[in-house]
């Protein structure tokens, strides 16, 4: 992707950056010091081969969220290269390690949270060219001590203190991000609380949400599971896979927080933790450190035959030392299928919480564990990364519907042909109410919650559903199969929870129904049957999903690059600007977004399939 084309699409691009499948965004509230990372004071974030412009003359814009307990001589972040933000004797600004400050006073910054925004000037740092806003106000900046020499910001960085020197900050710091480019008052202050993605923002390097423990997990309780398939996994003899996540383990014995379909896993039994290949063995280290706790995982898989030396474990970005326990192993490969929480039906489920699990086709170096514990990623825009899945209880984005509100989707490149199928899956909270439709197609064919049932209705009195009681006021994943012809209970299908539903016809005997180019969520057309409840994240697929496809894409925000045959994706919400249509071309690019006012962009590509640019229609 070209991103210099989309200069002049930034304001575009940053609306649509507001509507994420999960985001996290800082706003001055009373639940803002429950995010962030708690740096001890010496405790450090490495950022390493960063994209960085260290042009003569060029800005970077560094911002974050800071909660700074008020101690003295401490650097919140600095560059490699001697350059630095700095609280030191009642200021706050630049430093160069010569004795010298560009700041401002720093007594209102204490003990409690602020917004920060520094504009680093590659060259002499001034008050002129160096720039310092907090919680969007620009700062006068006075420059003290001895006049500064030259600096450049660089492809390396810290968070808290400068490398081995010490000045460790003592507080927590939140939501950092990079860019090549100077900021301005109005972006500052707009991104104080909007919620960023790396790929679609102009000059944007890199963000850190930085956190001490997730705020955004799934429970396991001991007997569910969450399925992954079709994985584009290097399953080559000698390569290696990094699997990792975050992890909240209850202290359970002989449970599998992670396992491939190779019978090659990630194992918690009899004090230790670490690689079992279902042979009685372990290669693994002590595991009592880790109980009730919330840690980093990365574990690096060998094709072959495991051991000590091949296998790698970290936690909390710190390699440990393995032990080889029991039989000595087989040899065992990654798989293109894999299991969060047990393996299989084979048991060995897990209890506990697991967040913000990845999978790379490489192994990852201690130092890039160290930065992606804090780093949000984006499937398509990293290197070798296969795939990245969001695991929550609930949507964090949603919107409310009441009964009487709806939403129109228009203009659907939707395959309406004799036989054809068609997949829509969302997440729905539904209050429980009777004859409500959370979606229908403007074909008389729809989904309905009545008289205890939910399943595809076709407007004759009939329903081809499931029992519903189970539904009520509770957040549920749906994925409805819609049959192009007569729908029954073996062309139509019904997941919820990623777990296919036994379907009974009731009423008359259905006429056939078709998919159409427009449909609704809430109700159909002007007839009634609003939905009374909440529904996020819809996509629809030009085509009928599988199980396993159902329960791995549950979790998993699509990107364009590996959302094959997807129609679109709504992130409705309750954002007064309203909601952003994704219009999916069949390579499962995106062809065209629909802004809430109506206003309609087309994406265009060059025949290598790069993004020219983004027009209007």
């Amino acid at each position: 992707m070209n991103k210099q084309k989309l200069i002049v699409l930034c304001s575009v691009v940053a609306f649509l950056s507001q509507f994420l499948f999960n985001g996290l965004s800082f706003a001055e509230s009373n639940n803002i010091d429950k995010q962030g990372k708690y740096f001890d004071g010496t405790s450090q974030i490495s950022l390493d081969n960063l994209p960085i412009n260290a042009t003569a003359g060029a800005k970077t814009t560094v911002e974050f969220w800071m909660y700074w307990d008020g101690g003295n001589y401490e650097m919140p972040f600095s560059w490699s290269s001697w350059y630095d933000l700095y609280l030191a004797d009642g200021y706050f600004g630049f430093n160069t390690f010569e004795g010298n400050m560009i700041g401002t006073p720093a007594e209102g910054l204490k003990q409690k949270w602020v917004h920060v925004a520094a504009i680093f000037y590659n060259g002499v740092p001034d008050p002129t060219n160096n720039e310092l806003y907090i919680n969007g106000v620009k700062q006068d900046l006075h420059a003290l001590g001895p006049k500064p020499g030259s600096r450049t910001v660089f492809p390396s960085a810290f968070i808290s203190g400068f490398a081995d020197e010490g000045y460790k900050f003592k507080g927590k710091i939140a939501n950092l991000r990079i860019w090549n480019k100077t900021l301005n008052a109005k972006e500052i202050k707009e991104n104080m609380q909007k919620t960023l993605l790396l790929g679609k923002q102009d000059g944007l390097v890199g963000t850190w949400e930085l956190i001490d423990e997730p705020q955004i997990f799934k429970n396991f309780d001991g007997s569910d599971q969450i399925s992954l398939n079709n994985l584009p996994i290097n399953t080559s003899a000698g390569a290696k896979t990094t699997v990792e996540f975050w992890m909240y383990w209850d202290g359970g014995n002989y449970e599998m927080p992670f396992s491939w379909g190779s019978w090659y896993d990630l194992y918690l039994a009899d004090g230790y933790f670490g690689f079992n290949t279902y042979e009685g063995n372990m290669i693994g280290t002590p595991a009592e450190g880790l109980k009730q706790k919330w840690v980093h995982v990365a574990a690096i898989f060998y094709n072959g035959v495991p051991g000590p030396t091949h296998n790698e474990l970290y936690i909390n970005g710190v390699k440990q030392d393995l032990h080889a326990l029991g039989p000595t192993p087989g040899a065992r490969s990654v798989f293109p299928s894999a299991f969060i929480s047990g393996f299989a039906d084979e048991g060995y489920k897990f209890k506990g919480k697991i967040a913000n699990l990845r999978i790379w086709n490489k192994a990852l170096n201690a130092k890039e564990i160290k930065e992606n514990m804090q780093k949000t990623l984006v499937v398509g825009e990293q290197d070798e990364l296969v795939g990245a899945w969001e695991l929550i209880e609930e949507p964090q984005i949603f919107k409310k519907f009441n009964g009487s509100n709806q939403i129109s989707l228009n203009n659907l490149l939707i395959n309406s042909a004799a036989g054809a199928k068609t997949t829509v899956d969302f997440w729905m909270y539904w209050e429980g109410g009777n004859y409500e439709m959370p979606f229908s197609w403007n074909s008389w064919y729809d989904l309905y919650l009545a008289d205890g049932y939910f399943g595809f209705n076709t407007y004759e009195g009939n329903m081809i559903g499931a029992p519903a009681e189970e539904l009520k006021q509770k957040w549920v994943h749906v994925a409805a199969v819609f049959y192009n012809g007569v729908p029954d209970s073996i062309n139509n299908e019904l997941y919820i929870n990623g777990v296919k539903q036994k379907l009974y016809a009731s009423g008359p005997a259905p006429g056939a129904r078709s998919v159409f180019s427009s449909a609704n969520i809430s109700g159909f057309a002007d007839e009634g049957y609003k939905f009374k409840g909440k529904i996020a994240h819809l996509r629809i697929w030009n085509k009928a999903l599988s199980e396993d496809e159902v329960r791995s894409y549950m979790y998993q925000p699509m990107s364009v690059n590996h959302a094959s045959d997807l129609v679109g994706v709504w992130h409705i919400n309750d954002d007064p600007s309203g909601s952003i249509e994704y219009i999916y071309d069949a390579s499962g690019r995106i062809k065209s977004i629909k802004l809430p006012s109506g206003q309609e962009y087309q994406y265009r590509y060059d025949a290598n399939g790069n993004l020219i640019d983004i027009v209007g229609l």
